[in-house]
Protein backbone atom coordinates (compact mmCIF):
# COMPACT_ATOMS: atom_id res chain seq x y z
CA UNK A 1 0.00 0.00 0.00
CA UNK A 2 1.18 3.33 -0.82
CA UNK A 3 0.13 7.23 0.44
CA UNK A 4 -2.02 9.28 -1.40
CA UNK A 5 -2.60 12.79 -0.02
CA UNK A 6 -2.79 11.62 3.27
CA UNK A 7 -5.09 8.00 2.50
CA UNK A 8 -3.75 4.90 1.64
CA UNK A 9 -4.03 3.27 -1.27
CA UNK A 10 -3.84 -0.28 -3.03
CA UNK A 11 -4.43 -3.19 -5.42
CA UNK A 12 -4.64 -5.67 -3.33
CA UNK A 13 -8.10 -7.09 -4.02
CA UNK A 14 -8.11 -8.71 -0.03
CA UNK A 15 -7.48 -5.41 1.09
CA UNK A 16 -10.11 -3.38 -0.72
CA UNK A 17 -12.94 -6.19 -0.31
CA UNK A 18 -12.46 -6.05 3.50
CA UNK A 19 -12.13 -2.27 3.11
CA UNK A 20 -15.81 -2.36 1.88
CA UNK A 21 -17.57 -4.81 3.55
CA UNK A 22 -16.67 -3.17 6.46
CA UNK A 23 -18.24 0.16 5.24
CA UNK A 24 -21.53 -1.67 4.56
CA UNK A 25 -20.69 -1.68 0.85
CA UNK A 26 -21.16 -4.10 -2.48
CA UNK A 27 -19.24 -4.16 -5.78
CA UNK A 28 -21.55 -2.97 -8.49
CA UNK A 29 -20.59 -1.16 -11.77
CA UNK A 30 -22.83 1.13 -14.26
CA UNK A 31 -25.87 0.21 -15.95
CA UNK A 32 -25.94 0.72 -19.71
CA UNK A 33 -27.39 -0.54 -22.60
CA UNK A 34 -24.50 0.69 -24.87
CA UNK A 35 -21.58 0.11 -22.78
CA UNK A 36 -19.72 -3.47 -24.32
CA UNK A 37 -19.36 -6.27 -22.21
CA UNK A 38 -16.16 -6.27 -22.01
CA UNK A 39 -15.62 -2.05 -21.14
CA UNK A 40 -13.65 -1.87 -17.74
CA UNK A 41 -14.04 1.49 -15.89
CA UNK A 42 -17.53 1.41 -15.54
CA UNK A 43 -16.95 -0.32 -11.76
CA UNK A 44 -18.43 1.41 -8.60
CA UNK A 45 -18.94 0.63 -4.98
CA UNK A 46 -23.07 0.51 -4.12
CA UNK A 47 -24.19 1.68 -0.41
CA UNK A 48 -27.51 -0.37 -0.54
CA UNK A 49 -28.54 1.36 3.11
CA UNK A 50 -27.61 4.73 2.18
CA UNK A 51 -28.01 5.46 -1.77
CA UNK A 52 -30.52 4.68 -4.64
CA UNK A 53 -29.15 2.53 -7.05
CA UNK A 54 -30.98 3.02 -9.84
CA UNK A 55 -28.49 3.28 -11.91
CA UNK A 56 -26.50 0.59 -10.39
CA UNK A 57 -26.12 -3.17 -10.98
CA UNK A 58 -24.09 -5.11 -8.17
CA UNK A 59 -21.83 -7.52 -9.67
CA UNK A 60 -19.72 -10.73 -8.01
CA UNK A 61 -16.58 -10.06 -6.64
CA UNK A 62 -14.75 -11.77 -9.32
CA UNK A 63 -16.16 -9.37 -11.86
CA UNK A 64 -15.15 -6.74 -9.73
CA UNK A 65 -11.67 -7.26 -10.09
CA UNK A 66 -11.50 -8.51 -13.23
CA UNK A 67 -12.67 -4.86 -14.04
CA UNK A 68 -10.54 -3.41 -11.77
CA UNK A 69 -7.58 -5.11 -12.92
CA UNK A 70 -8.48 -4.41 -16.59
CA UNK A 71 -8.79 -0.42 -16.54
CA UNK A 72 -5.52 -0.66 -14.76
CA UNK A 73 -6.99 0.96 -11.26
CA UNK A 74 -5.61 1.73 -7.74
CA UNK A 75 -8.19 1.99 -4.93
CA UNK A 76 -7.73 4.98 -2.51
CA UNK A 77 -9.25 5.24 0.80
CA UNK A 78 -9.03 6.73 3.93
CA UNK A 79 -8.82 3.85 6.98
CA UNK A 80 -10.72 6.08 9.13
CA UNK A 81 -14.23 6.53 9.72
CA UNK A 82 -15.14 10.15 10.00
CA UNK A 83 -17.14 10.49 13.29
CA UNK A 84 -20.48 11.80 11.18
CA UNK A 85 -20.04 8.14 9.26
CA UNK A 86 -18.52 10.32 5.87
CA UNK A 87 -15.63 7.42 4.39
CA UNK A 88 -13.17 8.65 1.53
CA UNK A 89 -12.23 6.33 -1.43
CA UNK A 90 -11.90 6.60 -4.57
CA UNK A 91 -10.67 4.70 -8.21
CA UNK A 92 -7.51 6.26 -9.50
CA UNK A 93 -6.09 5.10 -13.01
CA UNK A 94 -2.25 4.31 -13.10
CA UNK A 95 -2.69 4.43 -17.34
CA UNK A 96 -2.16 8.39 -16.64
CA UNK A 97 0.80 8.11 -14.42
Amino acid sequence: MHNYDGSRMTKDHKVIRKWVEQHGGVPAEVKSRYAAQEEAGLIRIFFPNEESGDDLETVSWDDFFEKFDQAHLMFVFDEHTQKNGDRFFKFISLDGE
